[in-house]
């Protein structure tokens, strides 16, 4: 696979056209059964839509720390919740690397939130490992992202297009993904897949949202101009101007002790 910059993104941007995964983040949220109290990462927090609704559950007494890699999108998400004060903090750091060492922060959390993320990010191994370290012992993981079969259409007309598909990304199935959290030590672990159909009211606005989103590793590497031409070519072909999404969502419980082999 061709090197590329992962922090190409583009947080205002991003934060218009991104309620799709506002949405589903939005849903699972409920699954975390805040109490208010808690302190809480969200681990690929983008421009802070999601974030926003988490911050909004907490009390007093409860902390945000919203992640990324994007510097881009934390000035966004920075702005987005500015309102949230000392309830909500944000930090740039790399979720495929030691995580305590980069935030900088002397703290371990009662739950970590993710949507939209963990897809962008090739080794499940490392990433649950590295999450499974900041959670205290009961904490939980709540999270969701592209799994096995996501954007197949997308997939095939990228590929007759003569890029590759996919790129910089990893859709997980399920089997593997709870394999790989048990390995973590994650224990009471639920993880299921559904589709999300997503459909756009025209293909201008869905080959936008492709070249921001869906196919950025490929616009990057093809540069911008022949890169949204190429957006344009995938909407295009689409037999409608919808997107096939599958969601893969994980359900579980940071083990009281864990034993590394």
């Amino acid at each position: 696979m061709d090197n590329w910059d992962e922090d190409n993104w583009d947080g205002e941007l991003y934060d218009h056209i991104s309620d799709p995964m506002a949405k589903w983040g939005g849903k699972i949220i409920d699954l975390l059964n805040l109490q208010g109290s808690e302190t809480i990462l969200d681990a690929g927090c983008g421009s802070g839509r999601v974030s926003e609704i988490l911050a909004s559950r907490l009390s007093d007494g409860g902390l945000l720390v919203g992640l990324d890699n994007s510097a881009s999108m934390l000035k966004q998400a920075r702005k987005r919740l500015e309102g949230f004060g000392n309830r909500a903090r944000f930090v740039r750091a790399d979720l495929r690397a030691n995580l305590s060492e980069q935030l900088g922060i002397d703290v371990f959390f009662d739950a970590i939130f993710s949507s939209a993320t963990f897809h962008w990010i090739l080794d499940h191994d490392k990433l649950f490992s590295n999450l499974a370290q900041l959670l205290l012992p009961g904490g939980k993981l709540v999270a969701q992202w592209g799994g096995e079969g996501n954007l197949a259409d997308v997939g095939k007309v990228v590929t007759e297009l003569g890029q590759d598909w996919p790129k910089g990304v990893y859709f997980a199935g399920v089997e593997q993904t709870k394999q790989r959290l048990n390995n973590a030590g994650f224990t009471n672990v639920q993880v299921w897949s559904h589709p999300e159909p997503t459909s756009f009211d025209n293909r201008d606005k869905l080959a936008t949202y492709l070249a921001t989103i869906v196919l950025r590793p490929q616009v990057q590497r093809l540069g911008k101009t022949k890169g949204f031409w190429f957006a344009k070519q995938v909407a295009q072909r689409l037999d409608e101007p919808l997107l096939d999404y599958v969601r893969i969502n994980a359900v579980a419980v940071k083990s009281e002790v864990h034993l590394i082999n």
